[in-house]
């Protein structure tokens, strides 16, 4: 059975949309696009971690979060993320490296 048969797909696609909504509440109209896939091996959480990572383009910005532990939730420019590159996990950073040549394939 291939990976991304159909009924996989749909699968996948519906446990993505379970987690979010688990998150969040998006109250805007969005596409949704897998760009790439996340293999850490540079910490302990990377190295038993595997990432798909999905891009989202909201028709507005409506999101709010739903999950208690989220404390600050906003949107942010590419040049706001960066100065909190610190402050950021290690997928954050290397999905904001990325971020520019994952918004290319719209």
């Amino acid at each position: 059975m291939p990976l991304f048969n159909k009924n996989f797909y749909e699968t996948y696609l519906a446990a993505v949309e379970r987690e979010v909504q688990e998150e969040v509440f998006v109250e805007a109209s969005y596409t949704d696009r897998i760009v790439a896939m996340l293999n850490d091996e540079s910490n302990e959480v990377g190295r038993v971690h595997l990432g798909i990572v999905h891009y989202w383009i909201l028709d507005a910005p409506k999101v709010n979060k739903r999950e208690q532990m989220i404390t600050q939730m906003s949107f942010m420019t590419a040049a706001e993320l960066e100065k909190l590159w610190d402050t950021m996990e290690t997928w954050s950073q290397l999905c904001l490296r990325q971020l520019a040549e994952m918004a290319k394939y719209k």
